[in-house]
């Protein structure tokens, strides 16, 4: 459905009450459109976990205008089913992230760092100098201009003239 509105008629339907009355449990859900307006902003709210956190943000239950208490979980599970026709775990969402390096955090980057430059040796050392640690080390730069020499070549030969 493309708006929370839509949703909220759809469990005034369902759960009976006015659309009023579901219309911020929807919003809720659909918050993160605001700041990524594709379907990625459901990977935030739209799971499992999304559904239980709005029970601890709005409650157990609401009560609706005809006086009918009605679970914040059934209507976060409607929702979510509306948009997605199934309720996925968090990490049905996160398994589908493709990791970037940044993502590791400046350790692992370090870390990585220290055993490319150990890799000539074939054996795990400290680096030699604060420069080794950057990449800026002898070693680190043949290494790094040999391998831009071979993907030069691997290129040129593709695009020989006919």
């Amino acid at each position: 459905m493309a708006h929370p509105l839509k949703h909220a008629e759809s469990s005034a339907k369902k759960f009976g009450g006015r659309a009023e009355d579901y219309l911020a449990v929807h919003q809720w859900f659909d918050e993160s459109k605001a700041f990524f307006a594709d379907f990625r902003h459901r990977a935030l709210r739209h799971h499992a976990e999304g559904i239980f956190l709005s029970e601890t943000i709005f409650g157990v239950t609401i009560t609706n205008s005809d006086g009918k208490e009605v679970p914040v979980r059934y209507i976060g599970e409607q929702h979510v089913r509306e948009d997605l026709g199934r309720i996925p775990t968090a990490q049905d969402w996160l398994s589908q992230i493709k990791p970037q390096r940044w993502m590791y955090g400046q350790r692992l980057a370090t870390f990585r760092r220290k055993i490319e430059c150990s890799k000539r040796t074939n054996r795990l050392h400290r680096p030699c100098t604060s420069a080794c640690m950057f990449n800026f080390c002898r070693s680190t730069r043949l290494r790094r201009e040999s391998w831009r020499a071979q993907l030069q070549a691997r290129f040129t030969a593709r695009q020989r003239p006919i």
